[in-house]
């Protein structure tokens, strides 16, 4: 499956761990890798947050004849890199979430939501050792967190452990904790959650994180229109709870990918989502809606004059109207924050000036690319752009005029109208306290202007 997985700095490309397990992959294959990655990658002067993991580089790279390669990018600072061999017959989409799975991991135990050079190099024992009992021979082995950590115990953990637990941990060669006995959490019929655990304060969080992914015509017309709902669950609760979450409106959900401790077939059957939780945080769910509403409207006229070397640019950032998204969310709905608006521009535009009534705007000169950041807006209000270009006169006039991207982020909405309706633990007594929250992201959302 995997011969190789190396995690490298992202800018510098420099390797920072690797891990082999089908014997030593040649470093002429993760050189070829750099190469490829530095040619096709897009460097931006101006960075526009929210886009930390896209990358105009293509995740799946032939190599050679024999090696491909798959990648994903973590934070703003690595790349987890995985190089397999052709005749493996790996299925590079398989391998790609399994990196994924690395990702998260390692996220847990160093306890952080953006992994970093330094980090991975502090805790470097700890990474390798997750890495060797992550994978067997290339293949998924133990991929369970809570089984791991009790193979393996964070380094956050290692005080309390000495102190209170140490018989049941022993000394590795390479000077780290391992346990003695084998994990009990694979034993039980709910590996992804420990036996008696206590809390004095129960508590249980549930975050709806829904990114649009929108493409609009020049005329108007919706092109594209979909929305990809992620349900993050952060449990603390004693015992092991047996909960049961409606949902507001289930009827919408075209498809889903569910959490291995959701019941797949009360899911089915009734669209209850009903589980045990992992003890702490996880990937509850993931759910996919076609054909919403747009929260977000573009007004974009972009134009250029050949005569006169020249265009003009208009462009209105319209917030719409979110009645329609529910009375729950439209009284909690205060505006909407992090707006930016993007315009790539070509190589034949020379100079910009441009003027903005919310925000500021910076025009790159070697990328050729308008960021206006407008930041937040308060309910009902819009934007404007409008300015003028000027064309460099030794290249010809373009045959079309760029498309608008946009990113923004809206608190306390949910533009499919799904959130959490009712919660409720049915096996134990105790009271807990429960937090629930919406979010909805721009993805790839897009204006053409031509």
């Amino acid at each position: 499956m995997i011969h190789s997985v190396f995690i490298l700095n992202r800018l510098s490309l420099e390797i920072i761990i690797e891990k082999h397990w089908r014997g030593t992959v040649s470093r002429t294959d993760c050189d070829l890798f750099r190469s490829y990655y530095t040619s096709h990658s897009t460097n931006n002067s101006i960075a526009l947050p929210l886009s930390s993991s896209s990358s105009s580089v293509p995740s799946i790279i032939p190599l050679t004849s024999t090696s491909i390669a798959t990648f994903i990018l973590s934070g703003t600072d690595l790349i987890i890199l995985s190089i397999s061999k052709h005749e493996s017959s790996s299925n590079p989409l398989f391998i790609s979430a399994l990196l994924h799975s690395i990702e998260s991991l390692l996220q847990l135990y160093l306890d952080t939501t953006q992994l970093s050079d330094n980090a991975i190099k502090e805790h470097f024992i700890t990474v390798y050792q997750l890495l060797d009992e992550f994978l067997d021979h290339g293949y998924p082995m133990t991929t369970e967190p809570n089984v791991l950590t009790e193979l393996i115990p964070p380094s956050t953990m290692f005080t309390k452990l000495l102190a209170t637990n140490t018989a049941s941990l022993v000394l590795a060669p390479d000077g780290s904790l391992a346990a003695r006995d084998y994990p009990k959490a694979s034993l039980s019929i709910v590996p992804w959650r420990k036996s008696n655990v206590k809390y004095t304060q129960n508590e249980i969080y549930i975050d709806v994180e829904e990114t649009i992914d929108v493409i609009v015509a020049c005329n108007g017309r919706v092109l594209r229109s979909v929305v990809i709902g992620d349900v993050f669950c952060a449990a603390y609760l004693s015992g092991m709870p047996d909960i049961s979450m409606v949902f507001s409106d289930n009827s919408v959900i075209d498809n889903a990918q569910l959490h291995q401790c959701v019941r797949f077939s009360k899911f089915e059957r009734e669209r209850v989502v009903s589980f045990v939780p992992p003890d702490g945080k996880c990937h509850l769910m993931r759910y996919f809606v076609n054909n919403v509403v747009l929260p977000v409207e573009i007004h974009a006229e972009i134009d250029f004059d050949e005569d006169k070397r020249s265009g003009i640019v208009n462009v209105k950032f319209v917030p719409k109207v979110l009645s329609g998204f529910g009375s729950q969310n439209e009284s909690k709905q205060s505006g909407i924050a992090d707006c930016f608006v993007v315009i790539p521009f070509g190589n034949e535009v020379e100079s910009i000036e441009l003027n903005v009534d919310n925000g500021s705007v910076a025009f790159d000169t070697e990328s050729k690319q308008v960021v206006w950041n407008i930041g937040d807006l308060k309910r009902g209000r819009s934007a404007s752009l409008s300015g003028h270009v000027t064309l460099d006169k030794t290249r010809a006039v373009p045959l079309s005029t760029p498309n608008v991207s946009v990113k923004f982020k809206i608190e306390q909405v949910s533009v499919t109208g799904i959130y959490v309706k009712s919660l409720s633990i049915l096996n134990e007594s105790y009271g807990f306290y429960k937090g629930l929250k919406c979010t909805t992201l721009a993805g790839k959302y897009e204006f053409r202007t031509s």
